[in-house]
């Protein structure tokens, strides 16, 4: 028979016992967490509620200090800043709360202004006209913190700032010439800021008062035009208005040495009524590199007995370069006297073009000698620009220029014969000034173009048209053309464009002919 072991009835007793016994303990524990929980969502939900109530007291309370009906205490921070503020002292169930509200920020505020920012070019300790981008030569700025910022006043932000390249002509001394008099035109040939210019250092002043600094690297930056823009900043951590200087140009000539004469038609200043009168005439060619030692250039053209005076031109937007240029004919010459040596060795280099359509243009002249622009050295004539380079022996202590028709951009005369090295540098600046289209900033797009003539209107493609740049700036670009069209018959045809400065910019325009 089999046989089976189990519990007996005083184990089973036992163990029941023991199983109640624990229950309990857990039973209790979990009473009491329930309570714990309760009583936690309890306090929470009040100070939600507190919370809520406070708000709606401060909000209360920061109304009365804008409309002046609280009763306020103040004190002054910073200085000078009066600041008010009210007291919360509220009790919500037994529970006490403090706060002060108040209003940091004066309600008139006025951001920190400096009181006068400004450059000047500087031959050391010298003010002077012009420079070129070497030693003895710098720029100094200049900034004067406003009184009134006085005790407001953390620091000065110093930025230093540069114009993009190929922009050539310094900005006129005249407090009445203004870019926005016509942006779209000037902005053209002059570079506009902030579009137009890149930030190449940044310093700072602690303090308050008038105070200097030099624009670093000036060698680097010849041929560019800088700006310094100072900024104060106020003890609350805001920053004031910006205020920025009158840009100023660093010649870009890259060769000095042997420098007798230095004639750049960029720099002749039409508001100046000592150097174009009111028929646009040069009356004032100054010679830039007789800056040394002068505040002032202190040798300039002359007119020529039994001669008319030249005429100072912009050139039309869409030409080789954005500058100004000086336009001869037979009529026309001047002269710039006490220059050489008797049979001195001199290098002559002339930016120049042929502006007549046939013939042999005189460009300069020196006794017993006369040099002329070839017929059809200047290629197009009147669209090709030529870099004149000759080395004579002076027969004269005088040039006399013109004579023929011509424009002409900038006269550089040195003495002696110039270097193969120092004539490649002196090439290089040339071409960079003057032989590549300028087109500021970068083309986003151009817009497709549609126009309507009549059968046998005369109708010539643009040289430039509108485009948008970046930061939202239309401005004219150059622009070449692939396609063809005929006037003289009825119909639609499309011409096929693209940016000179950006091939990949490309655009359409739709001519219609119409009876």
């Amino acid at each position: 028979m089999v046989r089976f072991k189990a519990f007996t009835l005083i184990e089973v007793i036992v163990a029941i016992a023991l199983i109640g016994i624990i229950s309990v303990g857990f039973i209790t524990a979990l009473t009491n967490q329930y309570f714990i929980l309760d009583s936690s969502k309890n306090l929470t939900q009040m100070y939600f509620d507190h919370q809520t109530t406070i708000e709606d007291i401060i909000d209360e309370l920061k109304k009365s200090l804008l409309e002046d009906t609280a009763s306020l205490n103040s004190t002054t921070i910073f200085g000078n800043y009066l600041v008010t503020f009210g007291k919360l002292d509220v009790a919500i169930d037994d529970v006490d709360y403090f706060s002060y509200v108040s209003n940091v920020r004066p309600k008139n505020y006025t951001p920190l202004k400096m009181g006068l920012v400004s450059t000047s070019l500087k031959n050391n300790t010298q003010t002077v006209s012009n420079i070129y981008g070497e030693s003895p030569f710098l720029i100094e700025g200049r900034l004067v913190n406003d009184s009134a910022t006085r005790f407001d006043l953390l620091l000065n932000v110093i930025d230093w700032y540069v114009s993009a390249p190929n922009y050539i002509i310094p900005f006129p001394e005249n407090a009445d010439f203004s870019l926005f008099d016509d942006i779209s035109y000037y902005s053209y040939f002059y570079p506009v800021f902030p579009r137009d210019y890149t930030l190449v250092a940044t310093d700072s002043i602690n303090n308050y008062g008038t105070f200097t600094k030099i624009f670093p690297n000036l060698e680097n930056y010849k041929g560019r035009h800088v700006i310094m823009a100072v900024t104060p900043g106020a003890k609350s951590g805001k920053l004031g208005v910006q205020s920025i200087s009158k840009p100023l140009f660093i010649s870009g000539l890259p060769y000095k040495d042997n420098l007798i004469l230095h004639m750049d038609s960029n720099y002749i200043n039409e508001y100046n009524e000592n150097e174009v009168n009111n028929l646009n005439q040069v009356l004032k060619w100054n010679d830039l590199s007789s800056i040394y030692g002068n505040n002032n250039p202190s040798q300039f053209s002359l007119s020529v007995l039994g001669f008319d005076l030249p005429e100072l031109n912009y050139l039309n937007i869409g030409e080789s370069f954005s500058g100004k240029i000086v336009s001869f004919d037979p009529s026309k010459k001047i002269a710039v006297a006490d220059q050489f040596a008797l049979n001195q060795l001199i290098s002559i280099f002339m930016v120049v073009r042929n502006t007549s359509e046939t013939g042999d243009q005189q460009i300069y002249e020196i006794p017993g000698y006369v040099s002329t622009l070839i017929e059809g050295e200047s290629g197009s004539f009147s669209n090709d620009w030529v870099l004149v380079q000759e080395v004579i022996a002076a027969t004269s202590d005088d040039i006399i220029i013109g004579g023929g028709y011509i424009d002409v951009a900038e006269v550089i005369i040195y003495s002696g014969n110039v270097s193969e090295a120092d004539k490649l540098s002196i090439t290089d600046y040339f071409n960079q000034k003057y032989s590549t289209p300028i087109i500021g900033g970068i083309i986003e797009s151009i817009d497709d173009i549609e126009i309507t003539l009549k059968k046998d209107d005369n109708y010539e493609l643009p040289n430039v048209v509108w485009a948008n740049m970046a930061r939202g700036i239309q401005k004219h670009v150059t622009v070449s053309w692939q396609g063809s069209y005929d006037t003289s018959t009825v119909g639609e045809y499309i011409v096929q464009g693209k940016a000179l400065a950006d091939s990949t910019i490309t655009f359409s325009l739709m001519i219609k002919v119409e009876e």
